[in-house]
């Protein structure tokens, strides 16, 4: 039904560039976040219901880590 992506970039310093991204997906009953996770040596992908007031809760730790 629908899908937000978040690109967050620092390209300040043309050397090294962080980035960090946001995914979420609309689906018939709500929204979701999609999480890489890594168990047992293989990468997966975590699905977690979410509301639109939790973005700001998912794009903080994002937004430390490109911007620390």
């Amino acid at each position: 039904r629908g899908r937000l992506r978040v690109l967050v970039a620092d390209v300040s310093d043309a050397s090294t560039t962080t980035v960090g991204v946001v995914s979420w997906v609309l689906l018939a009953d709500g929204w979701r976040t999609l999480r890489p996770r890594r168990h047992d040596g293989i990468d997966r992908v975590e699905l977690s219901r979410v509301g639109p007031g939790d973005l700001a809760r998912e794009l903080a730790p994002v937004l430390a880590e490109v911007t620390g």
